[in-house]
């Protein structure tokens, strides 16, 4: 997922400033499934205290899911021992109808049904210890899983693009040992957006929504003179801003010369380019100000 959607974001740049819809198709074997489980998974689950004056101690053994036709189903070992049912093995079989379609709200429902499952499937255990064992498994906050994808796929856009992966969308069909996956989603370009402040006339900051690399800083006045010079790589990070104190006593001056900060920028896919903002309006107002007028842009 994460390199498709890199090359995706890189190789469509100029096509994702607007808007464009990415569907991709795979096979998911049953054995893989498992062994991601495997790696990814943190199993056994222990879990153990008191209710009531009544100890309890469960035990989640590593669950595995089976492939059939038409049919999802995730099969594992609880094992309990309570004070008053001593040790139990319960085998837990949850399963879903996958033909062709689901969403999110599908695997949502899927993942809500489990305490359901539970409280129909094991009469032989006291309400209490279901209680529990429904408790800790609503504290995995699983049913958040499935608004996770949109984050998961949208950490790998790389971070000198603004891109946003949104509306992702499954076509799954359970076949026996495998499932046939179709993944739809759109991937929206938002145009680079670098913004100039300014905090009295001692601190100017510039923001950027993509990751890129400061060059150069210049305060100066349009007859050429310069009050304050940064000359180096100062990175912003996606999203965040590079502050520079850029105190000097002739930022007092008029005005009416024509102050303004150059910003020489480079990104890994655009090369270095120029911003100049006007920075006539300086204020003394103990808050920053802007985004500053742009005045010039070279790419």
């Amino acid at each position: 997922m994460k390199k498709i959607i890199f090359l995706i974001a890189v190789l469509y740049y100029p096509a994702l400033l607007a808007q464009r819809t990415v569907s991709m198709n795979f096979d998911l074997y049953q054995n893989a499934a498992n062994n991601i489980i495997a790696m990814e998974g943190n199993f056994p689950l222990i879990y153990s205290g008191n209710v009531g004056g009544n100890s309890y101690y469960f035990e989640l053994e590593q669950p595995t899911v089976e492939f059939n036709q038409n049919f999802m189903k995730m099969i594992a070992l609880l094992r309990i021992n309570t004070t008053p049912t001593g040790y139990l093995e319960l085998e837990i079989r949850p399963s879903i109808y996958v033909n062709y379609e689901i969403s999110t709200d599908n695997v949502t429902a899927f993942l809500e049904y489990f305490p359901n499952y539970i409280n129909t499937n094991f009469p032989q255990i006291p309400q209490w210890v279901k209680d529990k064992i429904i408790e800790h498994y609503q504290s995995l906050q699983l049913t958040m899983y499935p608004a996770k994808i949109l984050d998961y796929a949208e950490s790998y856009v790389p971070d000198f693009l603004a891109n946003e992966v949104s509306n992702i969308s499954f076509s799954i069909q359970s076949l026996p040992g495998k499932l046939q996956i179709g993944i739809s989603f759109i991937v929206t370009g938002i145009p680079p957006n670098y913004q100039c402040y300014t905090f009295n006339k001692t601190y100017a900051k510039i923001t950027s929504n993509v990751r890129v690399d400061i060059k150069r800083l210049t305060l100066m006045i349009s007859t050429g003179e310069i009050y304050y010079d940064f000359n180096g790589t100062m990175p912003i990070q996606k999203g965040g801003e590079a502050i520079f104190n850029i105190y000097n006593p002739n930022n007092w001056i008029n005005a009416q010369n024509g102050r303004i900060i150059r910003v020489l920028l480079q990104s890994n896919i655009r090369g270095t380019f120029l911003r100049v903002y006007s920075a006539d309006y300086m204020p003394d107002n103990n808050q920053w100000e802007g985004p500053k007028p742009m005045q010039v842009t070279f790419d």
